[in-house]
């Protein structure tokens, strides 16, 4: 981080103060930021969603550096927090790109991205099951990586594989456009790029 990002970090630390029904002074504000500066502001976001699902207390910022450099358990939680985000925030119908390929090979392990949706529309129960299949999936393909070529694709989604189908009784026009959605460490897009007709993504003009 750099000092244009302190307010972005406070902010963090309010989040977290505000779950954990703390008081924050500037001055654990400040210490906290030199200790954390080295990791990017990004980081220090997912680290803290992490600790607010783990935890009932304020985090010392030992256990924050633990998140974010984590193990392979924290970072199976960590993919599957950021595959739930994406399901709710951006849904399945557009295809997507984590930029991650053991990510990528987990969803596709797990049923791919078009059958995702059914994920976020489970009881706690089976998202439970669900979460721990997702976990156990990414830690095997940490330790054994898929293919890299395929895996490092976009996930296809499902206006994607319809019109993989239909693509040959198209007519020309923009309602048959096709994006890739670049997904962010949050979960959100951070890009959109079109999908030309030989099925290569494009840079969006």
């Amino acid at each position: 981080m750099t000092d244009h990002d302190h307010e972005r970090f406070a902010q963090v630390l309010q989040v977290l103060a505000e779950a954990m029904g703390e008081t924050l002074a500037p001055a654990r504000v400040a210490i906290y930021f030199k200790v954390l500066s080295r990791f990017e502001i990004e980081a220090l976001e997912r680290a803290a969603y992490i600790h607010i699902e783990r935890s009932k207390f304020f985090p010392k910022p030992a256990e924050l550096i633990e998140l974010i450099e984590g193990t392979i358990d924290d970072k199976a939680v960590l993919a599957w927090s950021r595959t739930l985000r994406a399901i709710e925030t951006v849904g399945t119908y557009e295809s997507v790109d984590f930029g991650d390929a053991i990510l990528h090979a987990t969803i596709t392990a797990m049923g791919g991205w078009t059958e995702a949706w059914r994920w976020e529309r489970m009881d706690s129960k089976e998202q439970g099951y669900l979460r721990h299949q997702f976990c156990v999936t990414y830690e095997a393909l940490t330790r054994q990586p898929p293919d890299m070529g395929w895996a490092t694709r976009p996930l296809i989604g499902q206006a994607e594989g319809q019109n993989r189908l239909t693509r040959a009784t198209w007519a020309r026009g923009h309602e048959h456009e096709e994006v890739i959605l670049a997904i962010g460490p949050d979960g959100r897009v951070i890009d959109r790029r079109a999908i030309g007709a030989a099925g290569e993504a494009m840079e969006k003009a």
